[in-house]
């Protein structure tokens, strides 16, 4: 049986951004399958008492854009630490996520495509042409999914995401649980595979 990992992330997620590519690796490496679960940021904060990036004292927030732009520099990877359409809405782009997941389709590329489009390329994953363009690029039949992104059950899965997100003792993005141990942040990825 193949050990599983459940990545609690949003796709508006700076850190979920950088991490992406090795979170690929990680799984690569190890054989481990993964379970993407979008959840609403914004809700996990609430829950968990946590002050959204937007509303941190200008010292947290200027510590923040030193750090993005240092872990992107490590990792060789573009950033724009001011994103034109950021905080975007989270539930068009994570029911697409959803959609494509539940029809046993490659949600990896998706998934970085949608953080890539937010932190490097300045789109508005809150827009329907977007997403139907992001999703052409990874061979994937938009159309359709976005059609089942708006759907009752697609979006019902997303506020149970965010529920169970929150359940699990989650409280920021990304978040992986391993063997019903929780790994929070791009800088834990070391521990995540060595737990694996």
């Amino acid at each position: 049986m193949r050990k599983k990992i459940e990545f609690y992330f949003t796709v508006i997620s700076s850190y979920t951004y950088l991490a992406a590519p090795r979170v690929e690796e990680i799984v690569n490496k190890t054989g481990a399958s993964i379970e993407f679960k979008p959840m609403d940021i914004m809700k996990v904060f609430v829950a968990s008492g946590t002050t959204p990036p937007a509303k941190q004292p200008d010292i947290r927030k200027a510590y923040r854009t030193a750090d993005l732009a240092r872990v992107a520099k490590m990792h060789g990877m573009s950033i724009n630490l001011k994103p034109v359409f950021w905080p975007a809405s989270q539930n068009l782009a994570s029911g697409l996520i959803i959609a494509a997941q539940d029809a046993g389709l490659e949600v990896m590329p998706l998934t970085q495509a949608i953080l890539k489009a937010v932190w490097a390329e300045d789109k508005n994953i809150a827009d329907e042409e977007t997403l139907l363009e992001i999703a052409k690029l990874c061979g994937l039949n938009g159309r359709d999914l976005l059609t089942q992104a708006t759907s009752k059950s697609i979006q019902s899965a997303f506020d149970e995401n965010t529920l169970q997100a929150s359940k699990k003792g989650v409280f920021g993005s990304p978040s992986f649980i391993f063997d019903e141990e929780l790994f929070w942040g791009q800088d834990r990825l070391d521990y995540l595979e060595a737990a694996i």
